[in-house]
């Protein structure tokens, strides 16, 4: 086999295969990235002011949004060389399935606790969603099932192969390793204003003297 037949492969497996492997883990990480920079976009002054009710209000185009962008994201995870295959009206090839095989141990235990870590994701994005507002008790599921996502995803990414074929598992490794980033950033910020929102609630009240 010449180098151009192997440059020539090479490109075949980037254009069919290596992009689209990017596509899922590259939205979850965008997504992330946007909702941390949204959160930290909210104006503040130099003197304190009490935080008004509203800031828990939810969305509803947004949110009903995020969640059918999710819903559709975990059903393509599920399997993805079918899935795109699908979206792509059955144009992709052998090699190109191949490329989205799952590897056998990942199938066995990874796999479906990244499933069901997702699963409870898209439980609480529609809880906030039905209830309008985020809650003391959405709050600490979103903060547990943040959590738990970061300890599997970090499962899947140092305990062994994703996909069969090297190359689409390096690149979703590579994707998996950034999102634990901010998946983790995403965990400590919720933490230390949660423990700001109990220091406030128990700080005594300064009454105004007349």
């Amino acid at each position: 086999m010449s180098i151009g037949d192997g440059l020539s492969a090479l490109r075949e497996y980037w254009v069919t295969a290596g992009l689209p492997a990017l596509m899922w883990p590259g939205f979850l990480v965008v997504w992330f990235g946007l909702a941390a920079w949204a959160r930290r976009r909210q104006p503040r002054s130099t003197n304190w002011k009490p935080r008004p009710a509203e800031r828990d209000t939810v969305n509803r185009f947004a949110t009903a949004s995020a969640l059918i962008f999710f819903a559709a994201g975990t059903i393509i995870l599920i399997n993805p060389g079918e899935a795109l295959n699908l979206i792509s009206g059955g144009r992709l090839n052998d090699a190109a399935r191949a490329a989205f095989a799952y590897d056998s141990d990942f199938v066995r235990l990874r796999g479906p606790a990244l499933l069901a870590v997702l699963i409870a994701q898209l439980a609480v994005l529609a809880a906030s969603l039905i209830r309008g507002r985020w809650e003391p008790g959405t709050r600490r599921a979103q903060l547990i099932a943040n959590s738990v996502m970061c300890a599997v995803l970090l499962w899947v990414l140092f305990g062994g192969k994703t996909f069969q074929q090297p190359a689409t598992d390096q690149m979703m490794k590579a994707a998996i390793a950034l999102t634990v980033l901010f998946v983790l950033i995403d965990v400590i910020v919720k933490i230390r204003r949660s423990r700001q929102r109990v220091a406030t609630a128990a700080a005594p009240k300064i009454s105004s003297i007349p």
